[in-house]
């Protein structure tokens, strides 16, 4: 025999029972993602921003521009967003020069060429044009990528009986532009 207090925990937990294929689920669910996309925007702050910028770059560094997209699609409005984007930049937390820095010497490390650093940094909504001793401050030159390619294809290796084509789109695929890559190829598979 079922106790009293059985009994009423028993119905107590057919009533909070959720059934996700139900059709009432499916109204609950809509109804909560419009209050979160709605309501939740209008109360989030510019001090809310602010402290999801401090979580986001506490990750890693990043650019305006990212942010402010991440911000968008995190539901902040567009002055909350500005607001927080601003104060980031007045206390040095953001700084879209020492992004782009960081970012062109990891990619160079890497072995990228100078297309791919060029298109990473417009992603991040940075002018490459715009940062100071662009490119000769970051070994950009010909010669420079020159001597990059030809480090990279010195680790590479390939059954391709045409070498030079096999190096070639190797090189186009890292990023560097056709003439070092047209270069570099002619050089590495004649030593071979």
């Amino acid at each position: 025999m079922i106790s009293p207090s059985e009994s009423s925990h028993e119905a107590h937990r057919a009533v909070s029972t959720f059934d996700p294929s139900s059709p009432c689920a499916s109204r609950r669910s809509s109804r909560s993602k419009f209050a979160e996309k709605n309501g939740a925007a209008a109360e989030k702050t510019s001090i809310d921003a602010f402290e999801r910028i401090i979580k986001l770059c506490s990750i890693r560094d990043r650019s305006v521009q990212e942010l402010r997209e991440r911000l968008a699609s995190d539901g902040y409005m567009q002055g909350p967003i500005e607001d927080s984007l601003k104060r980031a930049v007045d206390c040095s937390l953001l700084d879209d020069r020492r992004f782009a820095e960081l970012l062109i010497r990891s990619r160079l490390r890497s072995g990228k060429g100078a297309c791919v650093v060029r298109r990473d940094l417009k992603k991040h909504g940075i002018i490459p044009e715009e940062i100071d001793g662009w490119p000769d401050a970051f070994e950009m030159d010909e010669a420079a990528q020159e001597r990059r390619a030809l480090d990279l294809l010195d680790g590479f290796s390939s059954t391709a009986q045409d070498l030079w084509s096999a190096a070639f789109r190797h090189l186009l695929a890292k990023g560097y532009s056709t003439a070092v890559a047209t270069r570099v190829a002619r050089v590495w598979s004649e030593k071979k």
